[in-house]
């Protein structure tokens, strides 16, 4: 019997019912935790790794809950009967009762459970307040590890879906632009379709494995750009009359700006001597030829070289468009230095005029020599700038020296 002071008839009937309360309250969280959906994943699944750990321990900790609710309620039951017997507590009920409450009743194994529900050893005996508190602990521990199991599965199952996804619709797209009579499966779709098999099959049962967004994450960065060139070339598909008119708008722009640096190229040949011009190598009517070979490409639905042939009539359109206005600027350029000099020279002029420097022969000689060389076709913009430099510096020595 206790060898403790007896407890008080109000601290037995507290305490007595503070543990039915609790035995109670245990009732359902070990019902609410047996019927988890955490729970019955860790318990039915063929699992791995970390989840396989923590099936084991999901299983361990809620056979053991289970056998020490049957210790708590059994001691509780002894408790009422004992109670119940009067209406006024007395002995021996009064100090079996004070045992029960006060000191190591429950018998436990080393795995947790009554020794009469595993057909182990006794390796320790606990009061009701310590067994309460083992058993709030493993509860809690439980909760938050059906938690993280929930959070894990959602999270991969979540991630599986956008990538099943992602691989279905680049398998639809295959099918819709006809790429699977390809050669060689270009796309590498089949060996994705495999590696997510097999990536679902491991996440699926190991879900805790911290690798396991990695390799998710890895997988997503070489189905992502597959996906996104067969999109592309979905709107190649659905958009190519828009694409091709603006091509050949692209040309026709082209073709006037080549037209335009072949005329001014022309007037500056005539108008300006030793002209140091690059030839223009027009382009416009062959890559008009090569934009109307692409139906037949389209024709035949054969996107991945349509859309290449496509890049390269865009990058030689616009390299035969900078040529172009290279042309034209280094020729307008010559055209702009005569008219500059010309400019010049009359203004020169103009002043010799006012200053009474225009009667010197030599002022005059100088200046006919210069309009000579200016107004000549083809112009010698060289000797004409020195020309005009000479009229320029005779005329400030003529006022210097007046």
């Amino acid at each position: 019997m206790s060898g403790g002071p007896a407890m008080t008839p109000d601290e037995i009937d507290t305490e007595l019912r503070q543990h039915d309360l609790t035995h109670r309250r245990l009732a359902e969280e070990l019902y609410a935790l047996d019927n988890a959906g955490a729970h019955s994943y860790l318990r039915d699944v063929e699992l791995t790794g970390f989840t396989r750990d923590a099936a084991t321990e999901s299983g361990t900790r809620l056979a053991a809950l289970w056998s020490q609710f049957g210790a708590l309620g059994a001691v509780v039951d002894r408790g009422k009967e004992l109670r119940s017997r009067r209406t006024r507590l007395a002995e021996p009920e009064h100090s079996e009762l004070t045992m029960l409450l006060r000191e190591d009743v429950v018998s436990l194994g080393a795995d947790g459970l009554r020794p009469s529900d595993s057909g182990g050893e006794v390796a320790e005996r606990i009061s009701l307040p310590d067994l309460t508190k083992r058993m709030n602990a493993s509860v809690a521990a439980l909760k938050a590890l059906y938690t993280r199991v929930d959070a894990a599965c959602a999270a991969v199952a979540d991630r599986l879906a956008s990538l099943t996804a992602a691989v279905d619709d680049a398998e639809r797209l295959s099918e819709l632009l006809d790429l699977n009579g390809e050669p060689g499966d270009p796309d590498g779709l089949a060996a994705l379709e495999r590696e997510l098999t097999a990536l679902r099959g491991g996440a699926l049962a190991d879900p805790l494995d911290p690798s396991v967004g990695g390799r998710l994450d890895e997988f997503a960065e070489r189905v992502t750009p597959v996906l996104a060139a067969l999109a592309e070339l979905d709107t190649l598909r659905t958009g190519l009359p828009e694409r091709l008119l603006s091509r050949r708008t692209a040309i026709a722009e082209l073709a006037a700006a080549e037209k335009e640096a072949a005329e001014i190229t022309s007037v500056v040949e005539v108008k300006i001597a030793q002209v140091r011009i690059p030839p223009l190598n027009a382009r416009a009517a062959a890559l008009r030829q090569r934009l109307g070979d692409l139906r037949r490409l389209s024709a035949s639905g054969r996107w991945r070289l349509l859309a290449q042939r496509l890049d390269e009539i865009d990058r030689d359109v616009a390299g035969a468009r900078e040529a172009a206005a290279a042309i034209t600027e280094t020729a307008t350029a010559l055209m702009e230095r005569r008219a500059e000099l010309r400019g010049r020279l009359k203004a020169y002029q103009m002043k010799a005029g006012r200053t009474g420097a225009a009667e010197s022969a030599e002022i005059t000689s100088r200046y006919e020599n210069a309009r000579a060389l200016l107004w000549t076709a083809p112009c010698d913009l060289r000797a004409a700038t020195r020309a005009v430099r000479d009229f320029q510096q005779a005329l400030l020595a003529t006022e210097e020296s007046g």
